[in-house]
């Protein structure tokens, strides 16, 4: 399951500012510095101070995440375009 390919989740092109200012940064520049599985979608932070969300569009895309959450900490330093890229 690749995160670009999957109909069951909604992620972002690109990371943002966190305060929402519009400003956005290209994935391979944004290395991920660690992240938080919340209800229903991952919170990603990146050492640039971006972030971008992942979300599940419905049950099957929550399994999805899951899969990706348990994995995710060892992308920790890859970007973000590696991790949506990547076979999980």
């Amino acid at each position: 399951m690749v995160i670009k390919e999957s109909k069951n989740l909604i992620y972002q092109k690109n990371p943002l500012m966190p305060d929402g200012s519009g400003f956005y940064c290209p994935p391979p520049k944004s290395i991920l510095e660690n992240f938080e599985h919340l209800d229903g979608k991952l919170v990603l932070h990146f050492k640039n101070r971006f972030i971008a969300f992942i979300r599940a569009k419905n049950l099957e895309g929550e399994r999805e995440l899951y899969k990706v959450a348990t994995k995710l900490s060892d992308f920790i330093g890859k970007s973000y375009e590696e991790i949506l890229n990547f076979d999980f």
